[in-house]
C-alpha cells in the first residue's frame, strides 16, 4: 500500500472519498475543518494549519468531554485523530498535516505509537488492521 489507498485499481474503487464520505458529510466535515483552524490559531498562533502531535494525545477521553458538552465537532476531530493514530500504528503512512516535536525538533513522517484500551469497538476500516482480540 503506498499511502492510505490500496494499489490495486480495482480495489481502489472501494474507497469512495468523495461520493462515500464527502457527499455524505459536507457540512459535518466544514465543521470539523473549521475546529481544525480554531485550534491551530490556540495552539500554534501564527503558524501553517497542523496537526501539532505532542500537545494532546488524550483523544478519547477528550471526545467524550466533547460529547458531554455537545459539541460535536470537537468530539468528531478528537475521534477521527484517534482513528488516524491507531491506523499509523498499524502501518497507515503518518498523515501529510501532522507534526510531531520530539526533543526540540520537528518530525514531518514516521510513526509513533498509539494506545486505545483495547480492540476498537467498530468493525475496523480495511486500512485498519482490525484490532487483535485472543479472547482472554
Amino acid at each position: 500500500m503506498n499511502g492510505p489507498f490500496p494499489e490495486d485499481s480495482a480495489e481502489r474503487k472501494t474507497y469512495p472519498i468523495y461520493s462515500g464520505c464527502f457527499q455524505y458529510f459536507p457540512a459535518a466535515l466544514a465543521k470539523v475543518a473549521h475546529h481544525s483552524y480554531l485550534g491551530n490559531e490556540k495552539h500554534n498562533p501564527g503558524q501553517p494549519l497542523h496537526h501539532a502531535r505532542g500537545k494532546s494525545d488524550d483523544h478519547l477521553d477528550a471526545a467524550g468531554r466533547h460529547l458531554i458538552e455537545g459539541d460535536l465537532a470537537g468530539a468528531a476531530w478528537r475521534i477521527l485523530a484517534a482513528l488516524q493514530l491507531q491506523c499509523e500504528a498499524e502501518g497507515a503512512p503518518m498523515a501529510p498535516g501532522a507534526r510531531v516535536s520530539s526533543f526540540g525538533s520537528t518530525i514531518y513522517g514516521g510513526v509513533i505509537g498509539f494506545y486505545h484500551g483495547g480492540p476498537a469497538p467498530y468493525d475496523a476500516h480495511p486500512l485498519c488492521a482490525p484490532a487483535t482480540n485472543t479472547g482472554d
